[in-house]
């Protein structure tokens, strides 16, 4: 395993900067690392010799060899992003993609890891022929290995777009997309799409956010009477939500608050965040 572990790191050293590197299966950023200098390659050398490596490796065995679990992705890094998507659609058995929405991502400034999405109802037309192109490649792929089903796909736009163009704009601009990942399941952001109809349509909140937040001594029903009034509202819906009654003390809950506006969108998802804090992955 030694010399496996010397032969990825060296490989790893020989990559032109600046690069991405991947484990197969990160999640919500953790496995992922940008990588633009000597210092971060040196802090993943280090990470991956001392921890990621050993531990990956020694996990393949004859039974899962054939699904190649320890598969190592390096990527290019792509220049001066402007918009970072997270689209969801549906492939369906006659190849057909139907697009169900386009979230901004919700990034942490510390973490560099995903923490929630965003997303503005009344821009999803224009949104989807933007990216009806991308989510049609991206479906035809999924259909040839016989795969229907949801799927969510993370988009990053980068600067040789027209950057200055509102979401809302009907101006015809060619954007530059890059596929960073697929999430061939459903995603995190799905949700958003599908509430669309309950919060835009009905209630006139065109603002919506999605995230995952953790409490500590709060049951699911104490969290409901905080919030009652903009859960009666319609402004704060609970997805899922879990309770560790073992210790009685923490939970952790997936959470979509909706707004009229943008501004007001902000107050509303710090008001909740104040009772506990962000997961983050």
């Amino acid at each position: 395993m030694k010399e496996k572990i010397a032969r990825t790191i060296s490989r790893i050293a020989s990559q032109e900067l600046p690069f991405v590197f991947k484990i197969q299966q990160p999640f919500g950023g953790a496995g992922a690392f940008i990588v633009k200098s000597q210092q971060d390659l040196a802090e993943l050398q280090s990470r991956l010799s001392a921890l990621i490596l050993p531990k990956l490796y020694s996990q393949i065995n004859a039974i899962n060899a054939h699904l190649k679990p320890a598969t190592l992705i390096i990527s290019d890094l792509a220049p001066d992003p402007v918009g970072d998507w997270g689209l969801t659609f549906f492939v369906t058995k006659t190849r057909d993609c139907v697009f169900l929405a386009a979230a901004r991502q919700v990034i942490g400034t510390d973490s560099r890891a995903w923490i929630g999405s965003t997303i503005s109802y009344t821009a999803q037309d224009n949104l989807k022929d933007k990216f009806t192109p991308i989510i049609r490649q991206i479906g035809a792929w999924l259909s040839c290995h016989g795969y229907y089903g949801p799927c969510g796909a993370d988009i990053l736009e980068t600067a040789a777009t027209a950057a200055a163009v509102p979401e809302n704009s009907a101006a015809d601009v060619q954007p530059v997309l890059h596929i960073v990942d697929l999430n061939v399941r459903s995603t995190g952001s799905l949700v958003l799409g599908l509430m669309r109809g309950y919060f835009s349509w009905r209630r006139g909140l065109h603002y919506a956010s999605a995230f995952t937040i953790s409490v500590e001594d709060m049951t699911r029903d104490v969290f409901i009477r905080r919030f009652e009034k903009p859960m009666r509202e319609g402004r704060v819906v609970i997805v899922p939500w879990y309770e560790d009654r073992e210790s009685g003390s923490s939970s952790c809950g997936r959470v979509v608050v909706g707004a009229e506006t943008e501004e007001r969108l902000v107050g509303e998802v710090e008001g909740i965040k104040e009772v506990g804090s962000e997961v983050r992955w």
